[in-house]
């Protein structure tokens, strides 16, 4: 029985050629794009997964209320770990890291090395992290200061084959001895190729530093503990020493003060759904996965594959009148109506399973590709993708199957074998159905690519509030070899200008991509946390940043770099300062208060995923603090021969500003640029899924109008015979298929339009002529749609009219 079932659908195949073709060359496609999202999915599921702590770990963050809304911080204050073991039974310990990496030269003999990726951390890192032990003893490498441990690439590059353990390296013009070799995890959000034990976390464990936020944070709970209860404790603990602290300090009732500046909120994440879940923006060191993004990719592969499994559906119902005769004629013989669905359903295996190959063998020749652009490691032949195959396959070949399956074995014998195979109301509602659904995914698809664009050309052109053409950023080097950066800056200013090409040089340390500290400050009763940037006087004139209100900052003036700041618009806005020249604010950085001489206007660095956050400015010079974060300078070049500047200035690094250390140099707009590089990303793949949409909804609707246009053959030749008007026969036949699209365009356009203002919420700063992107999505779908038809029907009107009625 199942080998004349088998012969009937190599029959059908290959008879049905084309609708083979389009069936499998659809499924094809949808199954590629789930089964590669999928991988990915597993791909960011398996990070930490690792670690036989993982269950009892917990990453700490905290928010606070910014511009009316919740904003997430992925770091923590010093004294929190220290104070939260001593009050709180639920905690067996709890470790810091320093918030970023630091690189450094590490000698060893007459070799030196730059060291890349190194971390400062509590000593008991390794009791959190227990990383794979090469050589040495990894939980007493940094029990003090003085030793280090590396991970197995650096212990490579330092000292080739020899053994590490035991040898000394120079860093920082101090000596390290190497205690530990460690090999990295392949999934974990940690990169740190060597780490020391800090020598800030204990100094910053006082009670004046509850405000500051600068590290990352783990506790290690004991088992069975409540991690909501934990949760509410660190919450109140953090109250008491926030809230409660500054209201005392500044002769207010607590009341007051909780009702203006509301409670620092506190979320615990498990140490394995921290690259997925944690709740700031970037994560622990900037590796966290936009869990949105995954979700909406996933949903899109799901509505993709769904798409091709309808155009699949549609293309067997509306062919199911070739089957009828024989089915009528099974049926009349005793067949079964379930031996009909399983022969037809095993038919769509057969079909699901060859879609199935074609699409590992194309994923496979893909995935080279899809590597290197997302930089990621997935194979098909991981540890449980046969699982995911699996599963693709059965939700594939169950959604295309059944439907037309059982449509088929619906047909009633006496019916059929009189060659009644008119089209039941059921089959019609059906296939208008499937369309509807097949153009209400295309249309999204369409325009959420052109929504992407858009956002992508918008963020590229938009006025970002400062001038980065031609100016270019040189970070330095040596300043971690405990060189004093205010007098770096200075001799980079004294070599760097002697240089024909050079217009200006200044300094700042927020970048883009690269803010640093963040301090709660205070203005009155009013307080919000704000970024501190220490610049040169010269900042604001060189990138072009408007000074709105008030002065720049002057070096003739002695006091500008005791007690003056100039402040952004958006602290302003935050704090509601109503004339904010002259008035004194507590910058979080030092006890005195300083004055507000200007306000610039807002400028971005950071994105537009984000708002522009409240930054106070300083000059360079004022403390030492902020001096010794000073990591950069930047030159801003003449138009005039720009190439010949370029080699002149690394030329002069590397001989007079740093020699013996890397050049390393980029153009402030380039770098701006990187902020959206993901989203440029996802503009690429959604094109290309697009494309994918289109070319599947486009071959589904030529097939099926072919077919449902050869039954009207008879019609069109009798018309044409009568002498009608080819163009007029075309137009009234497509009249049909118009209301259709239209109809169905209603029906859709809310769904499309509620979808792509979700899409635009994510960013910050958007586009603001949603509706005519939407109604270009909506004509350019429309169109390829009516000429998929036209094309169709002009070739019936080409019939051969007296070969084809010449039976009639």
């Amino acid at each position: 029985m199942i080998k004349s079932w088998l012969k009937i659908a190599w029959y059908y195949y290959h008879k049905k050629a084309l609708y083979t073709f389009i069936n499998v060359l659809g499924l094809s496609l949808g199954i590629i794009t789930l089964l590669v999202v999928l991988l990915y999915w597993n791909h960011e599921n398996k990070y930490e997964k690792w670690n036989p702590n993982k269950e009892n770990i917990y990453y700490v963050e905290h928010s606070w209320r910014m511009d009316g809304e919740d904003r997430e911080t992925p770091t923590s204050p010093a004294p929190q770990g220290f104070t939260a073991k001593e009050k709180f039974s639920e905690v067996e310990d709890f470790t810091y890291l320093e918030s970023g990496y630091f690189d450094a030269v590490l000698e060893y003999k007459s070799k030196k090395i730059w060291g890349t990726s190194m971390c400062g951390v509590s000593s008991n890192f390794f009791d959190f992290f227990p990383f794979k032990e090469v050589e040495g003893n990894l939980k007493k490498s940094i029990e003090g200061f003085g030793t280090m441990a590396i991970s197995t690439d650096l212990a490579k590059e330092v000292f080739g084959d020899e053994k590490a353990v035991g040898k000394s390296i120079k860093m920082h013009k101090n000596t390290f001895v190497i205690a530990a070799v460690y090999e990295l995890p392949k999934y974990s959000f940690l990169k740190h190729r060597a780490v020391v034990k800090s020598g800030f976390i204990d100094e910053s464990n006082n009670e004046h530093n509850w405000g500051n936020f600068n590290y990352f944070l783990f506790y290690k709970l004991k088992e069975n503990s409540n991690v909501g209860v934990f949760q509410k404790k660190l919450e109140n603990l953090m109250y008491e020493n926030t809230n409660v602290r500054w209201a005392k300090k500044e002769g207010i009732k607590l009341e007051e003060f909780d009702k203006k500046f509301g409670k620092t909120g506190v979320f615990l994440t498990n140490l394995s759904d921290v690259k997925l879940h944690s709740k700031s923006h970037g994560g622990p060191y900037g590796t966290k996965t936009n869990y949105m993004y995954l979700v909406v990719m996933f949903g899109i592969a799901i509505l993709l594959l769904l798409l091709t499994c309808s155009n699949t559906i549609n293309l067997l119902v509306v062919s199911a009148s070739d089957r009828g005769k024989e089915v009528g004629v099974r049926k009349t013989f005793g067949a079964y109506k379930s031996a009909i669905v399983k022969q037809h359903f095993l038919e769509v295996l057969i079909l699901s399973f060859f879609s199935l190959s074609v699409a590992l063998g194309i994923t496979e020749l893909l995935l080279p590709l899809i590597n290197r652009y997302l930089e990621v490691d997935l194979s098909i032949y991981n540890q449980g993708i046969l699982g995911i195959i699996l599963i693709v396959f059965v939700v594939t070949a169950l959604f295309s199957g059944i439907i037309p399956s059982i449509y088929i074995s619906n047909y009633q014998s006496i019916k059929v074998l009189k060659g009644n195979l008119a089209r039941t109301q059921f089959g019609t509602w059906l296939r208008t159905f499937i369309l509807g659904f097949q153009f209400i995914i295309s249309a999204l698809f369409i325009v959420l690519a052109i929504l992407i664009h858009q956002q992508v050309d918008f963020m590229m052109h938009k006025d970002v509030g400062f001038d980065g053409n031609q100016v270019l950023s040189v970070y330095y080097k040596s300043r971690q070899e405990g060189v004093n950066e205010k007098k770096l800056h200075e001799k980079s200013k004294f070599y760097l200008s002697k240089i024909k090409g050079v217009e200006t040089i200044t300094t700042s340390i927020i970048t883009p991509n690269s803010i640093k500290a963040s301090h709660g400050i205070q203005y009155k009763l009013k307080s919000t946390v704000a970024y501190s940037d220490a610049v040169d006087y010269n900042y604001f004139e060189t990138l072009k940043i408007p000074i709105l209100q008030g002065r720049n900052f002057n070096s003739k003036i002695s006091t500008d770099t005791i007690d003056k700041i100039i402040v952004n618009e958006a602290l302003v806005k935050e704090l509601n300062i109503k004339n904010p020249i002259g008035e004194k604010i507590d910058p979080g950085f030092s006890e005195e208060k300083f004055e507000i001489i200007g306000v610039v206007k807002d400028y971005h660095v950071q994105g537009f995923e984000t708002k522009i956050s409240p930054v106070i400015y300083v000059p360079y010079n004022t403390s030492t603090w902020l001096w010794n974060n000073l990591n950069n300078v930047q030159i801003k070049i003449k138009t005039e021969n720009i190439e010949q500047t370029l080699q002149e200035i690394e030329s002069v690094w590397k001989k007079e500003i740093e020699p013996g250390y890397p050049y390393d140099a980029t153009f402030l707009d380039k770098a701006f640029a990187t902020s959206f590089e993901r989203t440029e990303k996802i503009q690429v793949l959604f094109t290309i899924l697009t494309i994918f949409v289109l070319l599947i909804s486009v071959l589904g609707l030529f097939a099926m109008t072919n077919y449902s246009i050869q039954s009207k053959f008879k019609e069109i030749s009798i018309r044409l015979a009568l002498g009608e008007n080819p163009q007029t026969l075309i137009i009234s036949l497509m009249k049909k298929y118009v209301y259709l699209i239209f109809s169905i365009l209603v029906i859709s356009l809310p769904l499309v339009w509620i979808l792509c203002k979700k899409f635009l919420e994510q960013y910050s700063y958007t586009i603001d002529n949603l509706w005519i992107i939407v109604s270009v999505g909506y004509l350019i779908l429309v169109v390829l749609m009516l000429v998929v038809i036209y094309f169709n029907l002009y070739k019936a009107t080409k019939v051969d009219v007296v070969n084809y009625l010449k039976y009639e």
